[in-house]
């Protein structure tokens, strides 16, 4: 479970990209704030991996990752990801085709996600 804390950081986090048309859609966004779990992740542990179809919302807590591009036996720093900020597989996320990146975790962090099924659920709602 989110402490309080945690969960107003993301709020600011998400409602930093998305612009509000009033307290309805603040208290959706809140809502939504509250369904993103907790997850800790060791040093070398991957957010998503190359061809993975998971299309999780992951936002940055604490820690540092770097997303890789793999062509052929190379793999090349697409980005880094720092606290405060989003991370996500476009691939699967927008895409829902397998991701051609991988994320690995550059320290020891903390995270929120939010579950794919969350877009798609969305997106069948019109």
């Amino acid at each position: 479970m989110l402490s309080q804390k945690e969960v107003e950081r993301l709020y600011y986090g998400l409602r930093s990209h998305i612009n509000l048309q009033g307290d309805e859609e603040g208290q959706a966004l809140r809502a939504l704030s509250n369904e993103f779990i907790l997850r800790n992740v060791n040093i070398g542990e991957s957010l998503w991996d190359l061809d993975s179809d998971i299309g999780d919302l992951h936002f940055i807590l604490e820690g540092t990752f770097a997303e890789y591009l793999k062509r052929g036996t190379h793999s090349f720093i697409l980005r880094f990801y720092r606290p405060g900020k989003f991370a996500f597989s476009e691939d699967s996320l927008l895409y829902s085709n397998g991701s051609d990146t991988y994320s690995k975790a550059l320290s020891n962090a903390k995270v929120v996600y939010l579950p794919s099924i969350h877009f798609q659920n969305a997106l069948r709602q019109g």
